[in-house]
């Protein structure tokens, strides 16, 4: 048929009928949807939720991992001190000029100074459990030990050169114990190159480039606050002074 001489009124009904098979062509489509179920829904939120589990607990084993290799480079650095012996507790400490420990002798001075050592002047008990390796001073038929704390020792000699220092300036050479200075002295400097402290202290320009002073410098120390409370707990004595 030739649509070009089709009546406009066949136009429209043509038209109508098209779009009625259209419109139930689209009503058969709707009824093969498939309509999506809530399943897969749940399906990827149970996922999401496994997923943040393995997550979370992935990452709590890489914490908890993490704290014992920490741990255990501790311990391999700063091995855990035998219980009867002074504790090695490392603490980082700065250096700052304190004028009471290098002014005159006085009252103040003198307590200051006293305050550094415990009662019994560090000497103390040793409750040793094991043999001990022969060393100077020791008696292996004792049950147990007697012994100074090193630190405390090196104290009182430089307490001693100081001591000696103003005694000296004022005349009373007759008071100056030389044999214990000498002994000091020598003391002290094998003290010092063992304890051997790396620190850098940096040099500025000129024309501050003469030297040091040595203060605002972060050391590596031992805590001195636990050792002189262990010194305490074990001491011989109630004796607290600082010379001789």
């Amino acid at each position: 048929m030739d649509l070009a001489r089709i009546h406009p009124c066949d136009k429209w009904e043509r038209q109508l009928l098209l779009e009625g098979d259209n419109t139930e062509h689209a009503d058969l489509d709707r009824q093969h949807v498939v309509v999506p179920s809530q399943r897969p829904i749940e399906k990827r939120w149970n996922s999401s939720v496994v997923t943040i589990a393995l997550l979370l607990l992935s990452t709590l084993l890489a914490t908890t991992v993490a704290a014992v290799l920490a741990w255990k480079l501790q311990r391999s650095h700063y091995p855990h001190t035998v219980a009867w012996l002074p504790p090695d507790v490392p603490r980082d400490y700065v250096f700052k000029f304190q004028p009471i420990f290098g002014g005159d002798l006085n009252d103040e001075s003198e307590n200051a100074w006293t305050k550094l050592i415990p009662k019994g002047k560090g000497f103390v008990h040793i409750n040793n459990d094991r043999p001990l390796d022969p060393a100077p001073g020791l008696n292996l038929t004792l049950p147990h030990q007697r012994a100074m704390v090193a630190v405390f020792h090196q104290l009182h000699c430089l307490y001693m050169t100081r001591s000696s220092y103003f005694l000296a300036r004022a005349g009373n050479f007759d008071d100056v114990h030389v044999e214990h200075l000498t002994h000091c002295w020598d003391y002290l400097r094998q003290t010092i190159m063992c304890a051997g402290d790396t620190t850098l202290e940096w040099i500025g320009a000129p024309p501050n480039d003469l030297g040091s002073s040595g203060w605002g410098y972060r050391h590596q120390c031992r805590d001195y606050g636990a050792l002189y409370t262990w010194a305490e707990k074990n001491r011989l004595t109630d004796t607290k002074k600082i010379h001789t």
